[in-house]
């Protein structure tokens, strides 16, 4: 079992929705993308059977429970100046991280 399946296992019995992209891709390899999106574990694995290389997508939001910011680079950077924020510091204050290796090996 590749480590991308293993993490969409995981992610799933946490109650979090996830679903299969292109490989090395934020494309959906479902024919409904988000809309496709399950937790279970026959679904998930009927899709990384199809390509042990696709790449893994979690739903945000209510859905799953989990919120997203995305914030980097100097458009970010300036957004915080114009907003009245001289901390010019990407770390994140107070997060959650879960850290899954971009182009594991399966």
């Amino acid at each position: 079992m590749s480590l991308i399946l293993k993490t969409a296992r995981a992610l799933a019995e946490k109650g979090m929705h996830v679903f299969a992209c292109m490989p090395r891709d934020k494309r959906p390899a479902t024919p409904h993308g988000l809309k496709d999106a399950s937790v279970d574990p026959f679904e998930i694995e009927a899709w990384w059977a199809q390509n042990p290389n696709y790449n893994l997508a979690l739903v945000t939001g209510s859905m799953s429970g989990v919120f997203v910011v995305d914030v980097d680079g100097e458009e970010a950077a300036a957004a915080r100046r114009a907003a009245g924020d001289r901390r010019i510091d990407h770390r994140p204050r107070q997060a959650s991280l879960l850290q899954v290796p971009r182009h594991a090996d399966p």
